[in-house]
């Protein structure tokens, strides 16, 4: 799965991708780790090391995923936010227009008309 991704990159935003190769080696890691808990290592306080090995790659992977979302989560409610300024100083020129004349019904539409006037 790891190489698929690799080359096909089946996400349009980069770091989604490097995300999913990340979580990828994240399973990996703590697939390997289970072998540890079996008659194959027969040491109880290995077994017991790897057990926090393999929580703190558990908890690692949760942190690293929830940092990208509340990242991305940031930058939407910043677009969100243009977007309602931008909508806020178009509908404030418009207002000013029909004050100026209003028998005229010119109405501002996009960025141009407005740093134009």
């Amino acid at each position: 799965m790891i190489i698929y991704i690799t080359y096909v990159k089946p996400f349009q935003i980069p770091l989604l991708n490097r995300l999913e190769i990340f979580n990828e080696y994240s399973i990996l890691v703590a697939t390997y780790h289970l072998y540890c808990f079996t008659d194959f290592v027969p040491d109880p306080e290995t077994q017991y090391q790897m057990g926090w090995s393999i929580i703190t790659v558990t908890v690692l992977n949760m942190a690293v995923n929830i940092l990208i979302m509340i990242y991305m989560s940031i930058g939407a409610l910043k677009m969100a936010y243009n977007k309602i300024r931008y909508k806020y100083a178009l509908w404030k020129k418009n207002k000013e227009l029909s004050k100026k004349n209003p028998d005229n019904t010119k109405t501002v539409k996009n960025d141009h008309e407005l740093e134009g006037n």
